[in-house]
């Protein structure tokens, strides 16, 4: 059933062989996934709050899709996330972007995975070096075979990753229903993300002006669950993390024609 649907949706009478090959690379990637803290940051998220000696450069990315003709956008924005916790918004970049395939479920890696890597590729080396964190909108480890968009994002771009999702995907015996009403009636702002097996998934977060739709938070790579929450905490000003926010206002505002790109190279090491 898997392959015709897949077949239908490519177009291509050799896509079970495609999504064959995808499955492989998303099974080696999951075990390169690193979950641990590698990077020069997480000690800045402690429990009682960000106490940071130096801004964080955190960035998000977007790909939005015109309804009326072939036409897709990619937008990187990144925010600096200051000492004091105050965010400013210090690069913002859109590009028309070439879409290989169209969305597969649990495939959502080979789709955009090229395009994060095209708009990284074209940011100033000076910002490249400044990037501490990517937060992408889609699922790290929380993923069929634990190796969602931000794990093959990560690895492929050797920089620490989140992955944030909007909505749950329900692998492991996960029910999103059943999770939001257990969120809604724990008045918890926080809850990990443990499926059938016992394996946590992610984490639950109430966040920004949310009231009753948690996101979703799990690994991408070289960050660890703990702090990949506490960052995107710090960050969400409303329900979505900043930098994707931005991401995402930028990347439909040039669908409109409007240009916001940004550049504030004075605000970067």
């Amino acid at each position: 059933m898997l392959g015709f649907s897949v077949s239908v949706i490519l177009g291509n009478p050799r896509s079970n062989e495609i999504v064959s090959s995808w499955t492989r690379m998303q099974e080696d990637l999951a075990s390169n996934v690193d979950y641990t803290d590698n990077n020069d940051w997480s000690h800045f998220f402690k429990p009682t709050g960000f106490q940071a000696d130096r801004d964080l450069f955190v960035a998000g990315v977007d790909i939005s899709f015109s309804t009326t003709e072939d036409l897709s956008i990619g937008t990187i924005a990144i925010v600096k996330l200051r000492r004091d916790s105050r965010q400013q918004l210090v690069y913002s970049h859109s590009r028309e972007v070439s879409v290989q395939y169209p969305y597969v479920p649990s495939f959502l890696g080979f789709r955009e995975a090229p395009i994060i890597s095209t708009l990284m590729k074209h940011l100033p080396l000076r910002v490249r070096c400044s990037l501490d964190c990517l937060l992408v909108d889609g699922n790290g480890v929380l993923h069929p075979r634990k190796a969602g968009l931000a794990c093959q994002v990560g690895i492929g771009e050797s920089i620490p990753c989140v992955g944030v999702s909007k909505n749950l995907l329900c692998v492991d015996g996960l029910n999103e229903k059943t999770f939001r009403e257990y969120i809604a009636s724990s008045h918890s702002n926080e809850i990990d993300v443990i499926g059938r097996s016992g394996f946590l998934w992610g984490k639950a977060i109430m966040t920004g002006n949310a009231k009753s739709k948690p996101i979703f938070v799990s690994v991408g790579h070289r960050v660890s669950l703990i702090t990949s929450a506490r960052l995107v905490t710090a960050l969400c000003e409303f329900r979505i993390p900043s930098p994707i926010r931005f991401a995402d206002m930028h990347s439909r505002a040039y669908l409109r024609g409007e240009c916001n790109d940004l550049f504030m190279e004075e605000e970067f090491p």
